[in-house]
This record gives structure tokens, C-alpha cells and sequence, in this order.
């Protein structure tokens, strides 16, 4: 299995674009994913996320500053929301061969 990395919005976007860059820089453009980047405009974003993150060897998580307060539109943490995206997409993937990194801004 390649290694592949995907990066989630979840700190400082600049943060965020540097980690990629280094990244691809040290793995090559084709063995690295984020999805702002790679998932062209018009695809299903979900089904592309999804496909790739099966084909990923490490899911690297980056988790910012404001990740325990964030809420959705009715004031709730989306945290626990089971059906918050982001939550969603890392928990499905526990159960998988898959090195998952998370750290902290």
C-alpha cells in the first residue's frame, strides 16, 4: 500500500498548507491527498473522500486550537455529533488498516 496522508481543516489553514507542502515534497504529489486540493469542484466530495481514505496507508488529523468548541448551527458541539463529517470520516476508519495521527495545533 502507497503511503498517502490526508490533512483535515481542523487548525489554521496556513498551518495546514505548510504540513502539505512538506509533505508532498518529501513523499511526492501523487502520495499525498487533501481534499481542497485534490477533489476537483463538480465530484461527489463525500464518495472521493471516502475512496481514498480506504486507500491510504496513514490518515494524519490535524486538530486546532478550537476543535473541542466548534457547534453547529444550533449551538450544539459538533464533537458529538454523530453525524458531523469530520467525526464520521476518522471514527469509520478506526476499523481499518489504517495508521491514524492525530495532533494537536
Amino acid at each position: 500500500m502507497e503511503f498517502s496522508s490526508v490533512i483535515g481543516r481542523l487548525i489554521q489553514r496556513t498551518d495546514a498548507r505548510s504540513i502539505y507542502q512538506r509533505l508532498e515534497r518529501t513523499f511526492g504529489s501523487r502520495n499525498v491527498f487533501m481534499d481542497v486540493d485534490k477533489i476537483p469542484k463538480g465530484r461527489d466530495f463525500t464518495h472521493v473522500l471516502e475512496t481514498t481514505l480506504r486507500k491510504c496507508a496513514v490518515m494524519l488529523v490535524l486538530i486546532g486550537n478550537n476543535w473541542l468548541s466548534v457547534t453547529d448551527e444550533r449551538g450544539q458541539q459538533r464533537l458529538n455529533d454523530p453525524n458531523d463529517f469530520v467525526r464520521r470520516h476518522i471514527l469509520g476508519l478506526q476499523s481499518a488498516e489504517l495508521g491514524i495521527i492525530a495532533t494537536l495545533e
